[in-house]
């Protein structure tokens, strides 16, 4: 009875928590983007705000089973990661892209089948860029108006860098991140997005 109690808090908190993102409907095709467990916590995972999305959540305990779809309606730009309370597995899946080139399910957003030679993860969290190594070390953040404070010019601007990876601002306005490359004598790993506007 313990444990279908703590069950049914946790079920009551993420619906709680996630109903207010939107009202649910149907879904027939979807990408998932990103999963985890009520025993794991991270950061919140950045969302294109053109976009829907289905959270989709399984919880119980022996013959006492629940899951739950939440329909994210578009509009939102950051999905915040559920708690890591109790024991229980949810998947976020985006209701509108084609998931054959996404390769990286955590949030970091260079995530594609392409760059599976990444030594980095890139994050975009609230208010800030994060930079993680592949083990899952941060190595740095940069808060947006660290970046705000600089305006784009004819050559890149180094922002910050640590253990050789870099961050510059390139003139369009974009962010431009090096890293140094998986083999010895490789070019550097680069990954150029969109400055988590």
């Amino acid at each position: 009875m313990k444990h279908l109690g703590r069950l049914v808090i946790v079920t009551a908190l993420l619906l709680t928590l996630f109903t207010v993102l939107a009202p649910a409907s149907p879904v027939h095709a979807a990408c998932e983007i990103a999963s985890g467990s009520g025993t794991q916590s991270g950061p919140p995972i950045q969302l294109d705000p053109t976009h829907s999305y289905t959270l989709n959540i399984s919880a119980g305990y022996g013959p006492f089973h629940i899951t739950a779809s939440i329909v994210i309606g578009s509009g939102k730009s950051l999905f915040p990661n559920p708690p890591a309370y109790g024991e229980y597995l949810w998947s976020l899946s985006d209701n509108t892209m084609d998931c054959s080139g996404v390769a990286f399910r955590d949030g970091r957003i260079n995530n594609s089948v392409g760059d599976t030679n990444q030594t980095v993860a890139v994050y975009c969290l609230m208010g800030k860029v994060q930079v993680l190594s592949t083990k899952g070390q941060v190595l740095f953040s940069v808060s947006r108006s660290e970046i705000s404070r600089l305006t784009p010019q004819s050559k890149p601007q180094l922002i910050k860098q640590k253990n050789g990876v870099r961050l510059y601002l390139l003139e369009t306005g974009e962010l431009q991140l090096n890293a140094p490359p998986l083999e010895k004598g490789k070019p550097d790993y680069t990954v150029i997005f969109n400055n988590c506007a």
